[in-house]
């Protein structure tokens, strides 16, 4: 495996490098902390949003290894550790009515977003109220009862039905790029946004490329990241999506310490 132009490592978080029980092991911890010893640079690539991702860089101190969040799938990009803001590409309030408009009559349908400290919904679910409480959103608010909401990084559609998932399949919207995300779940970003675009923006800032990149992940959302970076790295327990994007087809899973191993051979490598 050449690396030798290679400086920067983005990592997905859940089911990448968080196990099952959201939690980074203590090897793991060290080890990134040897390769940043070392030179690596290390960035964080999510769908999860900033309120949801504060509680873990507190909870292992990740202020001291990463430097670059790119949360919400790509729409919002910060710098680490001040939380400085260097990107923000968010969905108008037309796409959000464009979204209403095509799904809101679709009785197995529910559409959810995320606003500061609050949880916006169609309806009040026990998945909703999950998201909302692993976001540390204080606030629930009942969408489309009046217009006051903030324009969002994405839209999630909530469904249950496989017909349901076909349907959202066969009605694009336009101007809007959509993904699986979740075996219930399905969301809406900008076009042009993405994982990958996001850590190709942040990499120009510093003069820099994809070329120099190795990305971790597991989902489809993670897949263009995956291809698009010098090295892709699949975790075990990826999706077949993500595996035919990656480089690599990891034999660790994230309950496996994957990360952990390959940042060991990496070290090896060197």
């Amino acid at each position: 495996m050449q690396t030798n132009n290679i400086d920067t490592l983005f990592f997905d978080l859940d089911r990448t490098l968080l196990d099952s029980n959201k939690e980074i092991s203590q090897n793991c911890l060290k080890m990134m902390k040897k390769c940043k010893s070392s030179g690596y640079h290390f960035g964080i690539a999510t769908g999860r949003s900033l309120s949801s991702i504060t509680p873990l860089l507190d909870k292992y101190n990740l202020y001291e290894i990463f430097e670059v969040i790119v949360a919400n799938s790509g729409a919002d990009i910060y710098m680490l550790p001040g939380m400085k803001s260097i990107k923000a590409e968010h969905l108008s309030r037309e796409d959000v009515y464009k979204i209403k408009e095509t799904f809101d009559e679709y009785p197995d349908i529910m559409i959810a977003f995320h606003n500061v400290n609050t949880m916006c919904a169609t309806k009040r679910t026990s998945f909703i109220e999950n998201v909302r409480k692993n976001n540390n959103e204080e606030n629930f608010k009942l969408l489309f009862e009046n217009a006051d909401f903030e324009e969002p990084s994405r839209v999630m559609l909530e469904f249950h039905e496989e017909s349901t998932l076909e349907f959202i399949l066969s009605n694009p919207i336009k101007g809007l790029n959509g993904y699986h995300s979740e075996p219930e779940v399905y969301e809406y970003l900008k076009n042009h946004v993405s994982k990958s675009n996001g850590i190709a923006y942040y990499m120009a800032q510093l003069n820099k490329t994809m070329e120099q990149v190795i990305c971790f992940g597991d989902g489809d959302n993670d897949s263009e990241m995956l291809n698009d970076c010098k090295i892709g790295v699949a975790m075990k327990n990826a999706t077949n999506r993500a595996i035919q994007a990656a480089d690599i087809y990891w034999k660790y899973s994230n309950d496996e310490d994957g990360v952990f191993e390959f940042l060991k051979y990496l070290v090896r490598e060197e």
